[in-house]
This record gives C-alpha cells, sequence and structure tokens, in this order.
C-alpha cells in the first residue's frame, strides 16, 4: 500500500493552533478566518485537517485563556508554547531539523540568510537563530508576495505573507528591495503576456531575476 501524504505530526499541529488563537486574539479577526489559511497549506503537505477540526481545535485554547483569566498575557503564553512545541521534543531535547532549516524554493525570488532582528527579540521564539542556521540561507517564494483570491495584486517588503518569526528575518531593507525588484519583474512579464500576475511562469521569472544579477536562486547556490 503507498501512502501519498502522511499525517500532520502533533507538535506541528499545535504551532498552528496557537498560530491562529494569537491571530484571532491580536488582529480581531474571526477564528477561521487564520484556520481556513492554515487548514488549506496543512492539507497541501499532509493527510486533509478540516476548517471545522482547527476552528474547533482554537476555541478550545480560548476557552481556556478565559476560563483561566490569562489576559494582556495570552499572546505570550501562546508563543513561548508555540517556541518550545516547535524547538524542543522535551524538556532537554531539542528537535532536530535536518533540511528544514534553509529551504530553497522553487519559485524563490528572494536570497536571504538574515537571523531574527534586534529589535524583534522580545518573546522566547525571537533568538538570533530561529530563522537559519549559521552559514545556511533560504529564500523568500513569489507566492508569498501574490494573493490567492485578488487578481492582479502582490505585496513586497513588510507586508509580505509570512509568521511572526519568518517576518523578523524577513524584514531587512534588501530582502525588501529585492521583494520589490520581483514584483515589479513580474509585473513586467504579466503585461508584456497580457495575462494576470498570478499566472506569470514563476521558472521565467526566477530565470529573469537570475539574469538581473539576483544569486541563490532556483537550483544555483549561492556564491
Amino acid at each position: 500500500m503507498v501512502f501519498s501524504k502522511k499525517y500532520c505530526p502533533i507538535w506541528v499541529y499545535d504551532c498552528v493552533v496557537s498560530q491562529s488563537v494569537c491571530d484571532f486574539i491580536l488582529y480581531g479577526v474571526d477564528l477561521a478566518q487564520p484556520c481556513r489559511k492554515f487548514a488549506g497549506g496543512l492539507s497541501e503537505l499532509f493527510e486533509e485537517i478540516s476548517l471545522e477540526e482547527l476552528v474547533r481545535a482554537s476555541e478550545l485554547i480560548v476557552q481556556f485563556l478565559v476560563e483561566e483569566k490569562i489576559n494582556e498575557d495570552s499572546t505570550d503564553l501562546l508563543s513561548n508554547f508555540s517556541y518550545y512545541r516547535f524547538h524542543f521534543v522535551s524538556k532537554n531535547a531539542r528537535r532536530k531539523f535536518g533540511g528544514i532549516f534553509g529551504t530553497k524554493f522553487s519559485d524563490g525570488v528572494v536570497c536571504c540568510d538574515n537571523p531574527i532582528d534586534d529589535v524583534m527579540r522580545d518573546k522566547a521564539g525571537m533568538t538570533h537563530e530561529a530563522i537559519v542556521n549559521n552559514g545556511n540561507y533560504y529564500t523568500i517564494p513569489f507566492r508569498a508576495l501574490v494573493p490567492t483570491n485578488i487578481q492582479n495584486l502582490m505585496f513586497a517588503g513588510r507586508i509580505v505573507c509570512a509568521d511572526p518569526i519568518a517576518f523578523a528575518s524577513v524584514r531587512g531593507m534588501p530582502q525588501c528591495m529585492t521583494m520589490g525588484q520581483a514584483t515589479g519583474t513580474a509585473a513586467a512579464l504579466a503585461l508584456r503576456d497580457k495575462i494576470s500576475v498570478q499566472e506569470v511562469d514563476r521558472d521565467r521569472l526566477v530565470t529573469e531575476l537570475t539574469r538581473q544579477g539576483v544569486h541563490g536562486l532556483g537550483n544555483k547556490k549561492l556564491n
């Protein structure tokens, strides 16, 4: 018997539920909004996780916070919980990620080795090494700059789609400028071919950015 997808690890599930509740508290959105985003993303990688399941789990966390009267410290508690679940298997054993850190996406348009910025290190999860190991780098995928449901709109700079820890790394000015270069190039390709930015060929975009001098994209190593 061959399985095309694996079950979602419980620690990943815990982090997602925690982040959904954080979004609910910080931004005043309906719980279903962040849960819908995470349900879709997780279901691409693992066995399907329903929106209803994530909403119910998030509601239980909210209920706990209310019952325990954890008010202004709620987001700090959730952030610390996510950090622990993400980085540790048990109290004294760190989780080994292997190839997770430093992901080079096929549609990566920005190469980044920036650690967590000093100004963002006010929570337990915001450590220097939280995003990338020394000597490694990752790429920012073009998909993080393009909304799914709004045609011909792109984001660049500090409005990129990223979780808090990733954002604390990608927010640097060099990355923001290169995101602007990527979205500008994508817009030019879309206009030339008379298509929407969502339809721009990602391989072609990466090739064009590489030609312009953006290093570390696609299968090319950063020199």
